[in-house]
């Protein structure tokens, strides 16, 4: 395409509308990207060129643009009354999977730092902004609506990023916890106490066990919830979450609350150096293939 009488280069914004899982080769710089970020009116191009911006830096190929990433996801945040939903897309960081996938020599622990620096440096220029929104009480009663999910995701959002600042950010997280008025708001909570290495979330875990004990479904996700959180002693979490009362081998629910909360969500763990993680899964197939192939 050739483009006349215009002041400067065009900036091609060509997956508007995204609708198939592509790779795009585009030869776009972090500043055009930038522009996109700020301009563009789809949503998808706005959410793409902030993803590789991330992964760009997180891979050590631009270092130098966090500052404007930071800038542009505050604006993100600006704005996120108009479309919640995308706010909190948008506030993501790429998953440590996708810069595994990414990275031609890829480091587990070494991509998990330079995303939690990343992460952290986000949550600190925008954290006076982000605790409102974390802390802000559920709404009643709750509501289904695509708007009130946004609002939900955003919430999430909030304390998935302040959790990069650790356990400074507790009783953020414990009033986020006490005042959730739903489970996606309390599972958002307990995941954030997690993250940030709180001494707090064992007491959490407790009180939600006593609360939904009876409720298997919601059970799964208290396993989940442990086996995902990138701590230090998750695997011991997990060798002791195999042999608890409520684990069995014979409920595929339940199995998967814990191996492929483990193994696809918590990569850092899995991916361990000593091997550890790889040793977890491959013990747990070995039980359960004879009782469930699948």
């Amino acid at each position: 395409l050739r483009f006349t009488d215009v002041l400067e280069e065009p900036i091609p914004s060509v997956l508007r509308g995204f609708s198939a899982p592509v790779s795009l080769d585009d030869d776009l710089t972090i500043d055009q990207r930038l522009a996109q970020m700020a301009h563009d009116p789809d949503a998808f191009t706005r959410w793409e060129a902030g993803q590789t911006i991330a992964c760009a830096i997180l891979l050590g190929e631009a270092k130098d643009a966090a500052p404007a990433l930071v800038t542009a996801l505050g604006r993100e945040l600006d704005r996120a009354q108009e479309d919640p939903a995308f706010a909190a897309l948008a506030l993501r960081l790429p998953d440590l999977n996708e810069l595994l996938l990414a990275a031609k020599s890829p480091d587990p622990e070494q991509l998990y730092t330079a995303r939690e620096e990343l992460r952290r440096l986000v949550a600190s220029s925008l954290r006076e902004r982000l605790e409102p929104i974390a802390t802000a009480a559920g709404e009643t009663p709750f509501s289904p609506s695509a708007d009130a999910a946004g609002r939900r995701a955003l919430k999430s959002a909030a304390l998935d990023l302040l959790a990069a600042l650790g356990s400074s950010q507790t009783r953020t997280f414990e009033a986020a916890f006490d005042g959730a008025r739903s489970m996606t708001e309390s599972v958002a909570a307990l995941e954030a106490l997690g993250a940030s290495g709180s001494d707090a979330f064992d007491a959490a875990l407790e009180r939600f066990y006593t609360r939904w004990r009876d409720n298997p479904l919601v059970i799964d996700k208290w396993f989940a919830v442990q086996a995902s959180a990138p701590r230090a002693d998750t695997l011991q979490r997990a060798e002791r979450l195999r042999a608890h009362a409520d684990f069995n081998l014979k409920n595929p629910n339940r199995v998967r609350s814990l191996a492929a909360a483990f193994a696809m969500r918590n990569p850092r763990a899995f991916h361990a150096a000593d091997g550890g993680g790889y040793r977890f899964l491959a013990s747990l197939a070995e039980q359960i293939d004879p009782l469930n192939p699948a």
